[in-house]
């Protein structure tokens, strides 16, 4: 007779009673018989927290068990008799494992959000449990999710002003899986800055600037941004982001500002902005440290003036940085699809230390700069990372993993994963390098982190469109995602992937086929 388990509940033969439960009979014993042997068991139960069965693809349901004394036996892992649609790949736990993933499949015509229940099957060496478990249908991953925006086709298209276009260039999620995005609004007076939050359903948020979104000025007076590159969100709720605008005291006609953003979208007129660069034209990124230190790099649009730079919360520059100087960087910023993207910055695990990205005169450049303003010695060579001609024109997208290692995405379509000292990670691809040129891949534009490990990989398909891979965290294609791997999403310049808490992908930038083309958002099933 197969015996329930209580999920998370580890229970032996012959010790129900010492921990108060009340087991039925086990398979072998010998009823009412107090000196029948003991029969060798094991405890089963089910860690996967929230089992899910997509529609048109699969996923797993992980199990653990603990072997008893004496058991040494492999144990078949299985659901018998699924609900109509699931389709189930069972387990086998060899002797000495203790894990093992259940595969579930759901057909293309099951009702999202409905409850299935499972029963999670164990038997081995004559012993059989059972833990019942709820799963719950959802969209297939990697689809356009049609709940997401008015339209029904995941896509939101955003008009600042009517009749006039822009696009996105970064965007963040904020409490309530809202998504706060920068960019550029083309009026018809000339290009604006703009911030925009969307809500968790996608819709502009008429709580935030005004209904939804703020155009941009880079100083008291009002002189006006014409692009914001980045965006940061500090401790309080208040936004930094980095753009491009004249300068009011030198009146050069473009030089690159930082300015910030109250919670609600209002201007933080008390905000210092110290890193105005009379260079010229240029792009920036930029982060923000565990300690609220702002961190910013950009180039005013020369062929070697990359630099980075330091400021406290409220923006008056870092003294402890360099001497509150730029730290030239020695290598090129690297734009992805010819519009500023923001994914080339990132601090470490610990939120005090630098990763920065970009061009070489030998292809991809990653460096560490330390909260003193210097090249870290400890990693690379000198502080620095040179990917070689394998990275293409350069890193331009980047990524810290829990475990301190980098993710970092390359044109026209490599990714590369370093450990915290600069060294490829073996593991990782062939030799650390995931080549995706087989794929539909152009060039690499964004990477974003899922909280399972998995790594999400978005760009161009070189024809117009965007293509989002969900890469697993030994760097191969995860073929439960999208079409064996690859989601698509026609007509749209892609500058930014975030994560929601869910997991789900909000992917920002430009929809190329309205009238007029415009700044937009999408969001993919996780």
């Amino acid at each position: 007779m197969a015996r329930r388990e209580l999920v998370g509940v580890l229970v032996f033969a012959g010790c129900s009673q010492i921990l108060g439960l009340s087991a039925p009979h086990e398979q072998g014993d010998a009823a009412g018989s107090a000196d029948a042997p003991q029969q060798a068991d094991f405890s089963l139960r089910v860690t996967t927290l929230a089992p899910r069965v997509p529609q048109n693809s699969f996923d797993f349901i992980d199990v653990a068990v603990t072997p008893g004394p004496g058991f040494t036996g492999a144990i078949t892992v299985d659901i018998p008799s699924p609900p109509a649609g699931v389709t189930v790949t069972p387990a086998t736990i060899a002797a000495g494992s203790t894990t093992g993933r259940v595969k579930v499949a759901g057909a293309k015509g099951l009702t999202v959000g409905a409850q299935l229940a499972l029963d999670v099957v164990a038997s081995g060496g004559g012993a059989t449990h059972d833990v019942p478990v709820n799963a719950v249908v959802t969209l297939q991953p990697g689809i356009l999710d049609p709940g997401y925006g008015a339209s029904g086709n995941g896509i939101v298209p955003v008009v600042f002003l009517s009749g006039n276009n822009g696009f996105f260039t970064d965007a963040l999620v904020g409490p309530g899986n809202t998504v706060i995005a920068v960019g550029c609004a083309d009026l018809a007076g000339g290009p604006r800055g703009a911030i925009a939050r969307l809500t968790a359903a996608g819709d502009l948020d008429t709580a935030f600037g005004s209904n939804g979104f703020t155009l941009a000025t880079s100083d008291p007076n009002s002189t006006k941004f014409v692009q914001l590159f980045a965006v940061a969100r500090q401790s309080s709720g208040n936004l930094v982001t980095v753009g491009q605008g004249p300068d009011p005291v030198t009146a050069v006609a473009s030089a690159t500002w930082t300015t910030a953003f109250q919670a609600s979208g209002q201007p933080d007129t008390e905000f210092f902005s110290p890193f105005d660069d009379s260079r010229g034209a240029g792009r920036a990124v930029v982060a923000l440290s565990d300690d609220s230190l702002i961190i910013v790099a950009g180039t005013g649009g020369g062929s070697n003036d990359f630099a980075i730079s330091h400021a406290l919360a409220f923006g008056a520059p870092d003294p402890a940085f360099n001497g509150g100087s730029p730290l030239p960087l020695g290598f090129t910023f690297a734009p992805q699809l010819g519009i500023a993207g923001a994914g080339g910055l990132a601090t470490d695990v610990g939120g005090h230390t630098t990763y920065v990205v970009g061009a070489g005169s030998a292809g991809g450049v990653v460096a560490h700069i330390t909260a003193a303003g210097a090249f870290d010695n400890a990693f690379g060579s000198g502080g620095v990372v040179e990917l070689g001609s394998g990275a293409g024109s350069g890193a331009t997208a980047l990524a810290v993993q829990d475990d301190g290692n980098l993710v970092v995405g390359a044109a026209p379509a490599t990714v590369v994963r370093l450990t915290p000292t600069g060294a490829l990670d073996p593991t990782f691809g062939s030799g650390g390098t995931a080549d995706l040129g087989s794929n539909s891949f152009f060039e690499v534009a964004a990477i974003a982190l899922q909280g399972d490990g998995k790594i999400l990989v978005g760009g161009s398909n070189g024809v117009g469109g965007a293509v989002i891979l969900r890469l697993l965290a030994d760097g191969t294609l995860d073929p439960s995602y999208g079409s064996a791997g690859e989601a698509f999403v026609g007509n749209f310049a892609l500058t930014r992937l975030v994560v929601t808490g869910d997991g789900g992908a909000i992917g920002v930038g430009l929809e190329t086929s309205g009238s007029p083309i415009s700044a937009a958002a999408f969001r993919l099933a996780p």
